[in-house]
């Protein structure tokens, strides 16, 4: 009878296998693909300090997949009229009012 309950592997072995893992992975994503997709897909675009939060695999529609959580910023232009209401709301994207004299 096997013993099930011996341990092969340390945990810290798979705790820094996953860490090196995912270096690897975030060292090798193409930041220019990725801000296409945001652009078409939020029409949003990345600033240059976008910090890696963490990373694990998960499975996503039957298939095991890296997730990679980023800490990215945006830029959030808002227009108010001036009775306060808002006249429009530009996330990542040069807005209208770019064109516009300052006041």
């Amino acid at each position: 009878m096997v013993e099930t309950d011996r341990k092969l592997v340390s945990e810290d072995a798979f705790k820094k296998g996953e860490r090196d893992l995912m270096d690897i992975v975030t060292g090798g994503l193409d930041w220019d693909a990725i801000e296409i997709l945001l652009k078409e897909k939020y029409g949003l675009s990345l600033q240059d300090d976008i910090e890696f939060k963490e990373g694990r695999l998960t499975v996503k529609e039957d298939r095991i997949a890296y997730q990679m959580d980023f800490q990215a910023r945006i830029v959030l232009s808002l227009m108010i009229g001036r009775d306060g209401r808002c006249v429009d709301v530009v996330a990542g994207a040069a807005s209208a009012a770019d064109d516009s004299p300052e006041i």
